[in-house]
């Protein structure tokens, strides 16, 4: 038997009815970031505006629109989804307080291809979430919901991130022309200098905080370890590199000012960093870090062979000689007793003639001696030559003596031969 059809003034009146029936819990969200560029109709105001007057118009032509707030990411990338309110909002989707999201066009949802589809053809449709973007492309996925299907959503995606991968390759190729000329690119200049007012790609020296990083290569070179040296600094009351810059009114962030109450006090990572940082000899270096990809934000270290290394671009802190000194000795990688700051007289340096590991230092009966390290803490059998054991001042005697110094295989390389 057929269907009697359905008179379309009936069709029309159901679909209201249907639209009535639901109440629509609408978030505005709006997201800008630097890839924008000085673009005005994506600042956050006109976004908000023109967003705005859509939730009016809506409200004038259905019922059941309520405003349940506005979710702003102001500085954020939309080649992934790790944004502050972006994850609330998703966050209040699950619980039910949003069914229904307010975006200005599609690229401030996402900038990532894979993502925007999955919200749009996925996520949303399982949690009966309406989408409403104003413009590239007009969608409105409650009156037509094919519509996140059709193919100008996906090319629209498609040429949104395509959009971020092209940006990624002109900013880092100009950011590449810049470290080869030596030029300064960093957001913060490294502890120990400032940004010259003139030159913001050049460096000079800060009064205030230079004096701090060569008591630290003084410190280490006396045998501090960088335990102690860290102890000696915050003791001194010495605000760390953040605690500076925070003081000092420059926007930053640190997670562990989140942990910490908000102060973060010097750490032998930050010691270490400086240690081993040639900036301070006058040499610019960058790119030792970058980042996976344009969508992968992970930073990895970058062979030193492709790093960016530009010698004498301004004035140095740390003289290359005392430099290359501490360089060497923290590549000895020497340990400290857990009851002294300052590192032995030769942490590092003694090594078994039989078996070739290191020398163990130990104490008893008033007496200082070194033993092997395989012999005395491995395995007997290991090391079979001689007892093992030598007195710290016959060491001395030995090392320090000017007879020990003739020999054309002396380690100092200055006193062989006939000098």
């Amino acid at each position: 038997m057929p269907r009697r059809k359905q008179n379309p003034q009936s069709l029309k009146q159901t679909v209201s009815t249907a639209i009535k029936k639901i109440v629509w819990r609408v978030a505005i969200y709006i997201r800008l970031s630097k890839d924008d560029g000085n673009d005005e109709s994506y600042s956050v105001k006109n976004q908000r505006e023109r967003l705005n007057d859509t939730l009016e118009q809506l409200m004038l032509d259905e019922d059941g629109i309520e405003f349940v707030g506005y979710y702003i990411d102001d500085g954020f990338t939309g080649v992934d989804s790790d944004r502050d309110d972006f994850q609330r909002l998703l966050t209040d989707i699950h619980n039910g307080k949003v069914n229904c999201v307010l975006v200005k066009d599609l690229s401030r949802l996402s900038r990532n291809d894979w993502e925007c589809k999955y919200y749009l053809q996925m996520l949303f449709v399982k949690m009966n979430v309406r989408f409403i973007s104003l413009e590239l492309p007009k969608l409105d996925s409650f009156k037509r919901p094919e519509g996140v299907y059709e193919l100008d959503v996906s090319f629209q995606s498609m040429y949104n991130e395509n959009h971020c991968r092209e940006t990624s390759i002109k900013v880092r190729g100009t950011l590449d022309k810049k470290r080869e000329k030596g030029q300064f690119i960093g957001a913060f200049a490294p502890y120990g200098y400032l940004k010259d007012p003139e030159d913001y790609h050049h460096l000079v020296v800060n009064p205030e905080t230079a004096p701090v990083v060569k008591d630290i290569f003084r410190w280490y070179m006396e045998g501090m370890s960088k335990s102690a040296i860290t102890k000696e600094l915050i003791r001194l009351g010495i605000p760390s590199p953040y605690e500076y810059k925070r003081q000092h009114g420059m926007k930053c962030f640190n997670p562990q000012a989140v942990k910490k109450g908000g102060v973060v006090y010097w750490s032998t990572r930050t010691v270490d960093q400086i240690l081993h940082n040639p900036t301070y000899i006058g040499d610019m270096v960058q790119g030792r870090h970058k980042v996976t990809s344009y969508k992968i934000h992970d930073i990895i270290p970058v062979d030193e062979a492709d790093w960016f290394w530009v010698e004498g671009t301004h004035e140095a802190i740390i003289d290359a000689d005392t430099f290359q000194k501490v360089q060497d000795l923290m590549s000895r990688n020497t340990r400290v007793s857990p009851k002294r700051n300052n590192l032995y007289l030769f942490s590092g340096f003694l090594r078994c003639a039989d078996c070739g590991r290191g020398m163990v230092r130990n104490s008893a009966h008033g007496y200082t001696y070194y033993s092997c390290r395989t012999y005395r803490t491995l395995s007997k059998d290991l090391c079979t030559g001689g007892s093992h054991n030598i007195k710290e001042d016959i060491i001395a005697e030995a090392a320090l003596s000017p007879e020990s110094h003739s020999s054309p295989d002396c380690p100092c390389g200055k006193h062989g031969g006939s000098d």
